[in-house]
């Protein structure tokens, strides 16, 4: 297994580092700091540097896991659960005294402005995965103003200066640091079996209790609540130390030891501060852990007669009922707790960091690969910009050539009109109205020109009238017919209007026409009275009867009588 989580120690608020311990499957070690001094942080990274180069991945740490000092899980009444919103409004130092109270009066303080209230030297991150926003406008005011209020964000704030010093550093030699959290994303991603099976779709509600022991103290009681292995909220407090419980009694010039060292002492009051907390948190986000995993040290007896972790752990159960309760005894729980997240983080590590899982601004804070990005990126857009640059200057370039050889063009043909047609460049006399431009003048000129030497539009051909009025005469000559007009152009069809005796004359006399040779019209059509196809045979019929020219004739060379 290739995963090593540095677990950082710190102090002053969390604005001091102490030390650091790298811990992985079969590896244990530890790092001192020589004090408050400049080269601190760069010393610890050179130390993880020779630590992580025996491992596989010698050129990334997995895990980075700030301790509780400095840190806080805690709620505000927010809008929105937006980190920069929550970030605002958790800094701002003070809190409303209750959540009816609208005259805007604070004075209740807030830890997380205590801890975090330095943008620059600390992260503050919404619980939540996905940001909401409270949408007042869509409500009537007095319940927009209930809906805002109402929403309660749990949050998580920590001073986290050693930590980036500490991640600038490493990166300065090369290593990478995958994720940063704090011991309470560690807790949740060790203890709860969901996520160490990768399935993060558990709904049940995990929590997790660790002593971890602190020099010269009786160290911290960390608590943390999960779901699915993401962390819902987290607390600590500090422990106190037992003292002797028997001294021996001294022999003259002896020097006498107490028979039992100070040891970290749960009791009563440890108890009552952790269901308290247990109870508060349960109030405001609606959950309750339905699982309880307890992993203590072997503690000295107390004054019930019971080793103190089987006893917390008895009472723990008694006091929150309804979860079952599973004790671990380890002689150190913090290093057990930092190896299994190890284990799960090798079995299934998230995708992404989110505030379940992470500090998500820490674990995001850009690095040497962002510089190396950032860089080429430049270089890449300098590059671009130069060879826009270069066309640009290419560009101006024919410009000014194509400008002065349209200069020549243009002076060309003025030289050219000042020959040849110089009315087109001559300016108007005073008085006479504007001139077109030279070219408009000259293309006018050029089309009369051509109009004056184009060929005469040939007339039409005319067609033989004179010789189509004496063949029609031959055949409307029978007295029979009464001619009321014949009308012969070479323009238009020939028509003939006449009066007919009969149906049987009206046919005999279209068949004729259609049938007279010497004729130069053809396609003749009768046309009768009204319009109807076959009149009265009684009544005196007008006949209207129309040929059409031969079309050959309009095709022969015109002339003609």
């Amino acid at each position: 297994m290739s995963v090593r989580v540095c677990y950082l120690q710190r102090a002053s608020r969390g604005r001091e580092l102490l030390g650091l311990r790298l811990i992985g499957q079969g590896f244990d070690e530890q790092w001192n700091a020589a004090g408050p001094q400049a080269g601190v942080f760069q010393s610890g990274a050179v130390w993880l540097q020779q630590k992580l180069a025996d491992s596989r991945a010698a050129s990334s740490l997995t895990l980075l896991c700030l301790d509780a000092e400095g840190a806080v899980c805690s709620w505000v009444q927010s809008p929105s659960t937006d980190d920069d919103v929550v970030a605002t409004i958790a800094r701002d130092g003070v809190s409303p005294n209750h959540e009816d109270d609208t005259t805007g009066t604070k004075n209740a303080p807030s830890p997380t402005a205590y801890l975090a209230g330095d943008r620059d030297e600390s992260s503050i991150q919404a619980m939540v995965a996905t940001p909401t926003i409270a949408r007042p406008s869509l409500l009537p005011t007095k319940t927009a103003a209930a809906a805002i209020k109402a929403q309660r964000v749990p949050v998580l704030a920590a001073a986290d200066v050693p930590a980036k010093l500490l991640v600038d550093a490493l990166d300065a030699e090369g290593i990478t640091v995958e994720r940063t959290a704090t011991i309470w994303h560690a807790m949740a991603m060790a203890w709860d079996r969901k996520a160490r099976a990768g399935e993060p779709e558990s709904t049940r509600v995990v929590a997790a209790v660790c002593l971890a022991p602190e020099t010269g103290t009786g160290g911290r009681l960390l608590w943390s609540w999960s779901r699915g292995g993401e962390l819902i909220a987290g607390g600590a407090m500090r422990v106190s130390l037992s003292r002797p419980a028997t001294e021996s009694a001294p022999a003259e010039g002896a020097i006498t030891m107490p028979d039992s060292v100070p040891a970290p002492q749960l009791g009563s009051a440890e108890l009552g501060r952790l269901v308290t907390e247990w109870l508060s948190w349960s109030a405001q986000t609606g959950e309750a852990p339905e699982r309880v995993v307890c992993v203590l040290p072997d503690l000295p007896a107390n004054d019930d007669g019971l080793p103190s972790a089987p006893a917390f752990a008895q009472k723990l159960a008694e006091a929150w009922k309804g979860a079952t309760l599973d004790l671990i005894t380890e002689a150190d729980p913090l290093a057990v707790t930092l190896r299994r997240t190890a284990e799960s983080l090798d079995v299934s590590a998230p995708a992404a960091a989110a505030p379940g899982s992470a500090l998500t601004a820490l674990s995001n804070r850009p690095g040497r690969a962002h510089r190396k990005m950032y860089l080429w990126s430049s270089l890449a857009i300098a590059g671009v910009a130069a060879a826009m640059g270069i066309v640009a200057w290419r560009l101006n370039a024919q410009a000014s050539e194509e400008k002065a050889a349209s200069a020549a063009w243009q002076n060309k043909w003025r030289e050219l009109l000042r020959e040849h047609y110089p009315v087109a460049v001559e300016p108007p006399l005073p008085g006479d109205p504007p001139k077109p431009a030279p070219l408009e003048q000259v293309r006018e000129e050029i089309a009369r020109l051509q109009d004056l030497r184009a060929p005469a539009d040939r007339p039409e051909a005319t067609m033989p009238v004179l010789q189509e009025i004496e063949s029609l005469s031959l055949l409307l000559g029978n007295p029979d017919y009464r001619i009321e007009s014949i009308e012969v152009d070479s323009l238009k069809d020939v028509r003939l209007t006449l009066q007919v005796n009969s149906l049987e004359d009206a046919e005999q006399l279209l068949a004729s026409l259609k049938d007279l040779s010497g004729l130069n019209t053809q396609e003749w059509e009768a046309r009768y009275p009204s319009g109807t196809a076959r009149p009265d045979p009684s009544q005196k019929l007008k006949m209207t009867y129309i040929g059409r020219w031969n079309p050959e004739l309009r095709r022969q060379p015109r002339g003609g009588n």
